[in-house]
């Protein structure tokens, strides 16, 4: 059994009070959620009930008897307390009195979190570290991201700028007709293609360039204009209009990218 993080007066504490408070069944719950937490955030509905020899029911009665409207909303909560307890742990200064996050915010935390994950499992290591000694070879670098896509663009291009490539964002595809075999061209085609973007993309391969897709949706028309495609994560959470949620994926892209040029 591990450790148990002592939080006061927050969810643990209300937890605690449920073994005496609840009905068996769901007193259980409370007793094996307080016996080992950690397991309970990195288990799904399904496997925590069988560890529990309950029900999947009984769980979400459980969390909503809490005031949460079900499991995945209930492991959020508990494991943003854990993780502020265990920088209180480290610190030894802060008080318990900010370890509470608002739901919304840590429903946000969570879809940012989930995103970056899914993204990372994407992710090809082989594909980018040839794509990063691809672009320390190339002799000019263009990215283009049209509407939302623009400032996805831009945080690429100005990451992989520090080390030291030809890069630059580009306002508009025709930019793409003056490159060359020695050249290469990514359009982000997120969080949505864009007939802007598969021009670029097109007049890119059309000019001999080496064309690079970045896209949620590789079977998409204007991917498939591109020599490869870099897929990350999509999510309808993280896509809705002037949302900026789907930046954090290309974040990750960007850096990994940015690494792997440096390891060369």
């Amino acid at each position: 059994m591990r450790g148990t993080v002592h939080l006061d007066p927050l969810l643990l504490d209300r937890i605690r009070a449920a073994i005496s408070a609840y009905p068996p069944a769901l007193a259980r719950v409370a007793a094996s959620i307080i016996e080992d937490p950690e397991f309970v955030i990195n288990s799904s509905i399904d496997d925590f009930a069988h560890h529990v020899d309950s029900g999947s029911a009984s769980i979400v009665r459980f969390c909503r008897r809490l005031g949460y409207s079900g499991f995945r909303e209930f492991k959020i909560a508990l494991s943003g307390e854990l993780e502020k307890a265990k920088f209180i742990g480290s610190c030894g200064e802060c008080s318990t009195e900010n370890l509470y996050i608002p739901k919304e915010l840590a429903l946000l935390s969570e879809t940012l979190q989930s995103a970056v994950a899914a993204s990372a499992r994407l992710i090809d290591e082989q594909q980018v570290i040839k794509l990063a000694g691809r672009l320390r070879s190339a002799k000019r670098i263009v990215v283009l991201g049209a509407g939302a896509s623009s400032v996805c663009a831009d945080i690429l291009a100005s990451r992989l700028a520090w080390t030291g490539l030809p890069i630059i964002c580009a306002s508009s595809p025709e930019l793409a007709r003056t490159l060359n075999q020695s050249c290469v061209a990514v359009g982000l085609l997120w969080p949505a293609a864009t007939k802007e973007s598969w021009q670029f993309l097109s007049w890119a391969s059309t000019a001999g360039a080496h064309s690079i897709a970045i896209t949620a949706d590789e079977a998409c028309l204007v991917a498939k204009t591109a020599n490869e495609t870099i897929t990350i994560a999509s999510d309808p959470a993280i896509r809705k209009p002037g949302s900026c949620l789907h930046i954090s994926s290309i974040l990750l892209l960007s850096e990994y990218i940015h690494r792997c040029l440096q390891s060369q």
